[in-house]
């Protein structure tokens, strides 16, 4: 008997998106791969987003009707309903470019290794002008070391396999702002994540986001997952303000002045030394020097004034890269 199950499965979570919910469904359904279904869950909107799904007759949409607003960690409704051998995501006001779907089927059917794909996408404003551009990390051991400091894949270019997904519980219900960065850490320390070069989808920037809105929550609990991406991936319990000031210099925040720099410092390097050393060469030296240089970048910005840690840093940063003399050194900080 013919499978008649679509081969990929789109989520939209949507709560009082109603001006931009239009655009996102429109770009999923004129996709140029069609063999698809569109799983909306509506959060308990109020602002006519009800009146517009209704209005869709395209049989390929499924519609979910939250009785709550449960935040994007509804996703999870999905995941008994869901069909597809893939699972894409696409945020209520974002645009899925109309080959999105397509290219990134087409990889993942070609790579079985591969548990998670995501792309490069273009930063919009909200009336859809131009922005700019992201970057790409392709090589799956780099972005799982990268994990470890920050997430920098978009959610809405995200397709993994479905059964990949339900294996790993979904999304953590706890993680109202980064359940996307727990999800795609907990796949790159189980399986190989990558992302295409091409720009698949505008993600759009502006005031009311939830970016924008929780930032102080988003920056916490961020923090949280990244920790537990480090000790998971050193196999290590590391407490809290170590591993905290360590991901706090590679994202270039200020830490507190009674930091242990020696503590947080020798962590970046065992993290980082832990994965290079199974890299190939080139690419571990192309891990390294990213690493020295964010250890540059903190220095110059936060450590000016304060000799013995600066000190402490061109260490680190010479342990990174050998080759750089401590006379070069010194005229990059200053």
């Amino acid at each position: 008997m013919k499978d008649e199950s679509p081969k990929v499965s789109v989520v939209i979570v949507t709560y009082n998106c109603a001006r931009y919910l239009p655009i996102a469904v429109e770009s999923i359904l004129r996709q140029t791969f069609s063999d698809l279904e569109l799983i909306v869950i509506d959060n308990a909107s109020t602002d006519g987003t009800r009146q517009f799904l209704d209005s869709v007759t395209d049989p390929r949409l499924v519609r979910i009707n939250n009785p709550r607003n449960g935040g994007p960690q509804a996703a999870n409704l999905a995941l008994p309903v869901a069909r597809g051998r893939y699972l894409a995501r696409l945020d209520a006001d974002d645009v899925a470019l109309p080959d999105r779907l397509r290219q990134q089927f087409e990889f993942m059917e070609a790579h079985p290794d591969i548990g998670l794909c995501g792309s490069a996408y273009e930063e919009i404003d909200e009336n859809g002008k131009h922005r700019n551009q992201s970057a790409v990390v392709q090589d799956a051991a780099e972005i799982r070391w990268q994990l470890g400091w920050q997430n920098f894949i978009g959610h809405s270019t995200v397709m993994a396999r479905t059964q990949l997904v339900t294996s790993l519980g979904g999304y953590r219900e706890d993680l109202w702002c980064v359940q996307d960065y727990d999800l795609i850490s907990r796949i790159a320390l189980n399986s190989k994540v990558t992302m295409l070069p091409d720009c698949l989808v505008q993600y759009r920037v502006y005031s009311n986001s939830i970016t924008h809105v929780r930032n102080e929550e988003m920056l916490r609990t961020s923090l949280q997952v990244s920790v537990s991406h480090l000790e998971k991936s050193l196999g290590a319990t590391l407490g809290t303000n170590t591993p905290i000031a360590a991901i706090r210099i590679m994202r270039q925040l200020e830490c507190p002045p009674d930091t242990d720099w020696q503590a947080a410092l020798g962590l970046i390097s065992r993290y980082t030394y832990r994965h290079t050393t199974a890299m190939p060469a080139e690419l571990g030296a192309t891990v390294r020097r990213k690493t020295a240089e964010q250890l540059l970048r903190y220095a110059r910005a936060f450590c000016r004034d304060r000799a013995g840690v600066r000190f402490r840093f061109e260490v680190a940063i010479l342990r990174m890269l050998p080759n750089l003399w401590i006379k070069r050194l010194r005229t990059y900080l200053n």
